[in-house]
């Protein structure tokens, strides 16, 4: 029982931080939409940070992911977990798409 309150735990947490991280994407996207050349160097480190934050989170989720079907949550935890990757991937994308890059190496 215990070990399943700190799975829980851990996946709340993780959707908590893409929760985040994607509101972070989303508020540069905005801010950095129309008003800035591409090429503005601030422009490209605050959106190459908002894609590493991302990147970061995305790395744990991949990692319980894998371990889903073996930590037996509550459905409706699973899809908010796999909801806010999803979130989470697509504003990568959207970041990529605004650095000008395709995929990341």
């Amino acid at each position: 029982m215990i070990l399943s309150m700190v799975d829980t735990t851990r996946i709340e947490l993780l959707i908590e931080q893409a929760t985040t991280a994607s509101t972070e994407a989303i508020r540069l996207r905005k801010l950095y939409r129309r008003r800035t050349k591409s090429g503005s160097e601030t422009r490209q480190q605050n959106l190459a940070a908002a894609v590493d934050d991302i990147e970061a989170v995305m790395k744990d989720i991949r990692s319980e992911m894998g371990r889903l079907s073996y930590l037996h949550l509550p459905p409706k935890l699973e899809d908010s977990f796999r909801e806010s990757s999803r979130q989470a991937q697509l504003e990568r994308h959207k970041l990529l798409k605004m650095l000008g890059l395709r995929a990341r190496a």
